[in-house]
């Protein structure tokens, strides 16, 4: 099992790419580890609960650096019952697809590696504080589909149409365009063939 130190032997190529200035002083201060997509079954054996931080671009997402400062204050909250360990930014999309969530900066909790939950964007305090203890209190499960979009008020997920005890799924929606392809000219049909 490898974590990534911050610190490299080479000073011109850094370990841990992409990290804001102040993920890696948070990453370096409080002795996070740094963890490879390969390398998380491993690393999570034995170690009980942790939560996984997925920072995301840090350059696009300014709630990245929040989480940073946030994180290590929960995980102090609920005095031990999880460890932080922060998914390197080459890894984040593997994983991302493994647990399912859709939104940048993320909290995945696994117990042993199992799945309990996540928590996607940032939260106040005290909502952060119940959803990590609903999540603390789950049993390890398979991450939710992913939930796609669809028109407002429809919830559609990927997978969606099909029978729960299995056999046909239901024919797929599809969206035709009638003459210049204009949006008021969308006609919805149920049952195309794809």
């Amino acid at each position: 099992m490898r974590t990534m130190p911050m610190k490299s032997a080479n000073p011109e190529m850094p370990v841990a790419p992409g990290f804001s200035p102040l993920m890696e002083d948070v990453i370096e201060r409080e002795g996070l580890p740094v963890v490879m997509a390969e390398e998380l079954d491993a690393f999570c054996a034995g170690r009980g609960v942790v939560a996984l931080l997925f920072m995301g671009d840090h350059e696009r997402l300014v709630e990245s650096d929040d989480l940073a400062i946030i994180a290590p204050e929960l995980a102090m909250a609920f005095e031990g019952a999880f460890s932080l360990a922060v998914v390197a930014r080459v890894s984040e999309r593997p994983l991302q697809q493994r647990f399912r969530f859709t939104a940048y900066p993320a909290m995945v909790f696994l117990r042993e590696g199992g799945y309990l939950g996540a928590i996607e964007r940032l939260l106040n305090w005290d909502d952060y504080l119940a959803r990590i203890g609903e999540i603390l209190r789950a049993e390890p499960h398979e991450p939710p589909p992913f939930r796609m979009p669809g028109k407002a008020g429809e919830k559609v997920t990927a997978g969606a149409g099909a029978p729960a005890g299995g056999g046909r799924a239901k024919p797929a929606t599809r969206i035709t365009f009638s003459g210049g392809g204009a949006a008021g000219d969308a006609k919805r049909e149920e049952g195309g063939n794809g």
